[in-house]
């Protein structure tokens, strides 16, 4: 084989080996054949996941809706009880609206699972209780605030 030959081979060789023979990178280090995005559903389940391991226990929601009556109550039992930050994303969140809806659905989904675990099943239905109870403790009898 002629010298140039040979310098060419290696240079492909070298190609494959650092372009991974056609493995594409994908965003936490390993490689991927196919498809270089991860769907909504798993991105959302990878960082609850990550989140969690850290402990940060968060709830998201988007888009931003406004509060039920007893929902501030509700949130800042969980934050109290439980550690569980509310976090709400502003309804211009870059990205597609709906794949932001099933990557926050799945983070919730995750991050739920992960609060049952270590607080009970019941803790939801437990606080929403105990949000009702102290929001109707700050209505007089007729429905109206003090």
């Amino acid at each position: 084989m002629a010298p140039s030959c040979r310098h060419f081979n290696a240079l492909v060789i070298s190609a494959f080996c650092l372009f991974g023979l056609g493995c594409e990178r994908n965003p936490t280090g390993g490689s991927q054949l196919g498809s270089t995005t991860e769907s909504p559903t798993a991105k959302g389940e990878r960082e609850a996941e990550e989140a969690i391991l850290t402990g940060k226990l968060v709830l998201k929601q988007y888009p931003p809706l406004p509060y039920p009556p007893g929902q501030q109550v509700y949130v800042r039992l969980l934050k109290i009880r439980c550690g569980v930050e509310s976090e709400s994303l502003p309804s211009d969140y870059p990205g597609d609206p709906k794949q932001t809806r099933e990557e926050v659905a799945a983070w919730n989904a995750i991050m739920k699972k992960e609060i049952r675990r270590q607080f009970g099943d019941g803790i939801f239905e437990e606080l929403e209780a105990l949000a009702q109870q102290q929001g109707s403790k700050t209505l007089g009898k007729n429905g109206t605030g003090p």
